[in-house]
């Protein structure tokens, strides 16, 4: 799932995800990954790529859950989900704390 918000604050990006409950997982480039899991166990999680357009004020965010961890070593496929009423509602949640950040 893609979506595209305002960043109405100065707010660093990184701050407004660890308050959002996300961690950090690197940076590719202009694009950072967070994650972010349902349970206790690492799997599923929500995971989050953001690149930033700082002179727009905008963040484009790409969404979807991992089911699963790679299948076997040196694999990076996962098992995922990239639509659904799940993802629409994390979206929606993430919106909100750009939106009140």
């Amino acid at each position: 799932m893609k979506l595209t918000l305002k960043k109405l604050s100065r707010e660093n990006t990184p701050e407004i995800m660890r308050q959002s409950r996300y961690r950090y997982m690197g940076q590719s480039g202009e694009q950072m990954s967070f994650v972010r899991a349902l349970s206790q166990n690492p799997y599923p999680r929500f995971h989050v790529y953001l690149k930033e357009n700082k002179p727009k004020r905008e963040v484009y965010v790409t969404l979807h859950l991992d089911q699963k961890g790679m299948s076997y070593k040196g694999s990076t496929a996962h098992s995922g989900d990239y639509d659904g009423d799940l993802l629409k509602e994390e979206a929606e949640r993430i919106k909100t704390f750009f939106e009140k950040a």
